[in-house]
């Protein structure tokens, strides 16, 4: 995850555009406190996911929706996956804490742990921790 300063972001715009549709995660702040992130288009996930379901569908043999063929909920899973993948790539943490990561992300829940490496990898991607 990248931060800019309010004053950065606005002279570099185009390119924090262009790396947020590549994949980054980019944060602006003022006065060194997070403010806003930028994040894809609702629509443009949309569209990208749709564009990932059809790819797959046609890679299979036999007609959608009949048997040996992929399901929604299979390609949802392997969205997931994907997404899974890039969390702990990015985190350099493993599978378990990855999927808990992206599930507390989703769901938009604090993430209640004592692993000192998952709390990081919780604040580099912008998982609220539970404090109790």
């Amino acid at each position: 995850m990248q931060q800019f300063g309010v004053y950065e972001a606005t002279t570099k715009l185009p390119d924090l555009i262009w790396q947020v549709l590549a994949g980054e995660r980019v944060t602006i702040t003022n006065r060194r406190v997070a403010v806003v992130d930028l994040v894809p288009s609702a629509q443009l996930v949309n569209r990208r996911t749709a564009s990932a379901i059809s790819a797959i569908k046609s890679s299979r043999d036999g007609a959608p929706d009949t048997p040996g063929t992929i399901d929604q909920a299979t390609i949802a899973a392997q969205v997931l996956m994907l997404q899974v993948a890039a969390v702990g790539r990015e985190c350099k943490i493993g599978a378990y804490d990855a999927q808990c990561l992206e599930l507390a992300r989703r769901l938009d829940l604090p993430l209640a742990t004592l692993d000192k490496d998952l709390r990081k990898a919780a604040k580099k991607i912008g998982v609220e921790m539970y404090i109790g």
